[in-house]
């Protein structure tokens, strides 16, 4: 992705400066650059935080992010076709290939399945940390 908008809990510097060129081409690519943005960060606990909205430009949606206890965070997709998140669920759990994508908010786009399906622009990455067994120090 692009580089970091928040990093140690602040913003990161310029982040108004070449917007366009830094932060992404949006479809009025004149001045103002508010557009849809979201963005993903962690906190002090290591949960992830996922923040977005319209009419925002980098600076304000570090500022979103940071609001939520981020320490780092990075800007995701921008555009109003283009932000979006999802919830996915096991609909039975005998069966647990089978995966549905639901919108976190009603009206987004694209359809969250596409992440589920091969192509060229999105896709979904899911990593598991290993447990540390606390007896030895080690993943268990």
């Amino acid at each position: 992705n692009l580089t970091m908008l928040v990093v140690g809990g602040q913003p990161t510097a310029d982040l108004s400066r070449n917007i366009i060129q830094r932060w992404g081409v949006t479809f009025r690519p004149a001045l103002p650059v508010a557009v849809w943005r979201s963005g993903a960060g962690i906190d002090s606990q290591g949960r992830l935080l996922w923040a977005a909205g319209p009419n925002l430009v980098p600076a304000q949606l570090a500022q979103l992010l940071i609001s939520g206890g981020a320490l780092r965070a990075m800007q995701l997709d921008i555009n109003h076709m283009w932000v979006f998140a999802s919830l996915f669920t096991h609909p039975d759990l005998h069966l647990p290939d089978v995966i549905e994508g639901h919108p976190l908010l009603a009206g987004m786009t694209p359809d969250p399945n596409h992440v589920l399906t091969p192509g060229a622009r999105d896709f979904l990455a899911i990593y598991q940390r290993p447990v540390v067994s606390p007896r030895f120090g080690g993943p268990s």
